[in-house]
């Protein structure tokens, strides 16, 4: 006869296979949480100054989420692109040229990761006023009709300040098999070609190529400095006064003709893990006085590149823009 600590061992084991299976069958727990998707608040009318500082775990979300996993073929985590499997005019009631109507701007959404919600962002239009506090959706006039580009206005020298960049999600989208870590670019050098009543930088910069795929990359030597300019505005230059920065006017740059054409013989092709070092001379910036100074730019190129056109044989065409590293640097 078994004894009755036998028989409650065997008991617990059999609960334990019966929920186990419950589970497999579809029952929900964090493990059956989508990878990602963005959820829109339950209560339509609040704009993002009613939850600003609220902690994000505390909002009330729509039960269905606006954008999931299913919709996306992947998340480019350089540029924080998401590319998707159908078009992004789906997703919004009403566009007027593919700007969002009033109803949408300063809307809250909540990024979410294996169930977990991670930050906060809001919707946003070029023709609101509103500031941009936190991570924003804009309007659909500059990217291709399947991508949602998620922008920050964050400092460009402290990546860690910049929630899009949280680990959890990047983990959560490896795990669900949507990541892509695109392209990462080192800023390496700055020095002072000119330095009178404006000033003239050279900067030196390596692009490394860290996606799976093949990657066609903005390649300055192939633009040249003026087109490569107008895409990228050179690096900003931050003194140690707080606010005091230093930028182009952009007089060194030339716009495409018409502004919104491009070529692929602006693109270098890098295989996975390879890396080219650029450098390229910006005019136009102001007097830069002595002193000790830190920089970082946006490396982008052209972002109008349809599906069609951006998927090859051989690899696709990188869109961006994505932050450099800091560089830091004085000024005798």
């Amino acid at each position: 006869m078994k004894s009755a600590s036998s028989w409650l061992l065997m008991s617990m084991a059999l609960i334990f296979v019966l929920t186990s299976c419950s589970k497999d069958a579809g029952g929900v727990g964090p493990s059956d949480a989508p990878a990602f998707a963005i959820h829109l608040l339950r209560d339509s009318t609040i704009t993002i100054s009613g939850v600003l500082g609220r902690n994000v775990g505390s909002l009330a979300l729509d039960t269905l989420p606006w954008l999931s996993a299913q919709d996306i073929e992947f998340y480019d985590f350089s540029s924080h692109c998401i590319y998707l499997k159908g078009e992004n005019s789906r997703l919004f009631p009403a566009l007027n040229k593919g700007l969002f109507p009033a109803s949408w701007w300063a809307k809250p959404f909540v990024v979410v990761a294996n169930g977990d919600p991670r930050y906060l962002g809001m919707f946003s239009s070029a023709a609101s006023s509103l500031g941009r506090p936190v991570p924003c959706i804009e309007d659909l006039v500059m990217y291709p009709n399947d991508v949602i580009h998620i922008s920050s206005w964050h400092s460009l020298l402290d990546a860690s300040g910049d929630a899009r960049n949280d680990e959890w999600t990047r983990q959560s989208l490896e795990t669900g098999d949507l990541y892509h870590a695109g392209g990462l670019v080192r800023l390496d050098l700055m020095r002072l070609v000119q330095n009178g009543d404006t000033a003239t930088i050279a900067y030196t910069f390596t692009i490394t190529n860290n996606d799976v795929d093949p990657l066609y990359l903005p390649d300055p030597d192939l633009m040249g400095d003026s087109l490569f300019n107008y895409f990228n505005n050179g690096p900003v230059i931050y003194g140690s006064l707080p606010g005091r920065g230093y930028a182009t006017d952009h007089s060194g740059s030339v716009a495409p003709v018409p502004y919104s054409s491009w070529t692929p013989e602006w693109f270098v092709r890098l295989p996975s893990g390879a890396s080219v070092q650029r450098e390229v001379v910006v005019p136009g910036y102001p007097h830069i006085p002595q002193g000790s100074y830190t920089a970082a730019f946006l490396y982008n190129g052209p972002v109008n590149i349809g599906r069609a056109q951006r998927t090859k044989t051989d690899g696709r065409y990188w869109i961006g823009p994505t932050t450099s590293t800091v560089y830091q640097f004085r000024v005798l």
